[in-house]
């Protein structure tokens, strides 16, 4: 068993750091996006991909 402890005092902004997580793997989805998507620069992609050779995606 590992314990460890955690010091309150640390500099490390944990929910500045969850927050960044999260919006960096909102802006790595494809695929049909819903209109809440905080990217407003990425769109909608690959809808299409397979399309070429018969396999649509799911």
């Amino acid at each position: 068993m590992v314990v460890r402890s955690v010091d309150s005092s640390s500099s490390h902004d944990y929910d500045d750091a969850l927050s960044k997580c999260i919006l960096f793997f909102e802006g790595q989805r494809s695929g049909k996006l819903p209109s809440s998507q905080r990217m407003t620069w990425r769109k909608d992609s690959a809808l299409r991909d397979g399309f070429d050779i018969g396999i649509k995606p799911t």
